[in-house]
């Protein structure tokens, strides 16, 4: 029992400190006062679930992010999406692009307040956990893997509005109201948060998709990435999910990194020039950063159906470039 109460009270120190390091990235400002329960603690060895690529983030040039919300390749034929804005305890807006089980999200410096996304270049790899409870397994697996992540790595549940007058969800006959949406898992290490390349994992709240779309039927309710994706992916548009990411990272990103992809069972390959790291859906390189690469700077795609080479351009510093069943995206 006194064991128990021991472990309980450092993770409720380690929530109230992490409720202030999320506020820095583009998720909502503070956690929840959703009367609603963390997951479920795990036993200290258990196995680590399978932790899946959710999403990428990048920020974007304006005229590089307007050139794609305009493009009426992007809008009719590569994927469903478009911009749209987020309201949880603060609000962003972003452009989504939705695969079955992945999707793209870039911002527009312009269209946002919070620091981190008003900085061109920064980005981000956002995981995601399909087992309830798994948030707590991987907490514990990124304490084993580093004495660094144990202060600052937390779960924190975060409130999502939705309705008739929230533009971030198709609910139009639902009453505006907050409901609880998903577990945040934020590693933080060595002043990771300060930095321009950030990751953390999302673990869908059970009651989420319920709450949300109250027409929903028993077979769309869970915590999957397809699930939550189910009214958003288009299987008539080319994207079906993301393979791959180029990441460009300096020593410190690369090593948390690192660290954070080991812990979650991914297959690192370190070499002298590149780093792959291979897990259940997706596939990370990591090459150093330079003064003109930073952060992520390429994304693989998979398509739903094969199509001849074509080549687009947004902007001075993007392109998008299709060929068979591969889109590969550079920034």
């Amino acid at each position: 029992m006194k064991t128990h109460i021991l472990v309980m009270s450092r993770l409720v120190a380690a929530l109230l400190l992490a409720s202030s390091t999320f506020a820095q990235a583009q998720m909502p400002a503070k956690p929840t006062t959703l009367a609603v329960p963390l997951p479920t603690m795990t036993a200290a060895n258990a196995p680590v679930p399978p932790v899946l690529l959710n999403h990428i983030y990048i920020v974007l040039e304006p005229n590089t992010y307007n050139a794609i919300v305009q493009s009426d390749f992007v809008k009719s034929t590569f994927a469903n999406g478009g911009e749209r804005t987020v309201t949880a305890t603060t609000s962003w807006t972003g452009a989504y692009f939705f695969g079955q089980e992945t999707y793209l999200e870039f911002y527009n410096p312009e269209k946002n307040t919070d620091p981190h996304n008003k900085v061109v270049g920064n980005s981000g790899v956002i995981f995601g956990i399909e087992q309830e409870g798994g948030s707590a397994a991987l907490q514990y697996a990124l304490r084993r893997t580093d004495s660094a992540f144990v202060a600052t790595t937390a779960t924190v549940l975060f409130p999502r509005k939705i309705g008739a007058s929230a533009t971030n969800i198709k609910a139009p006959n639902t009453p505006e109201k907050e409901v609880a949406w998903t577990y945040f898992t934020q590693p933080n290490y060595q002043n990771q948060m300060q930095r321009r390349f950030k990751s953390w994992t999302m673990e869908y709240h059970p009651k989420y998709l319920q709450s949300a779309y109250t027409d929903s039927k028993p077979a769309e309710h869970g915590i999957t990435r397809r699930q939550y994706l189910m009214r958003q992916y288009d299987s008539t548009k080319l994207v079906r999910n993301i393979t791959a990411v180029c990441i460009a990272l300096d020593s410190v990103e690369k090593s948390r990194f690192i660290r954070e992809l080991k812990a979650s069972n991914y297959a690192v390959r370190e070499g002298k020039r590149e780093t792959n790291a291979v897990g259940n859906n997706c596939t990370f390189r990591i090459i150093p950063a330079t003064a003109s690469k930073q952060g992520i700077i390429e994304v693989r795609m998979s398509l739903n159906r094969s199509v001849p080479h074509q080549l687009y351009t947004f902007g001075e510093h993007s392109t998008l470039m299709l060929d068979e069943q591969e889109a590969v995206w550079t920034f």
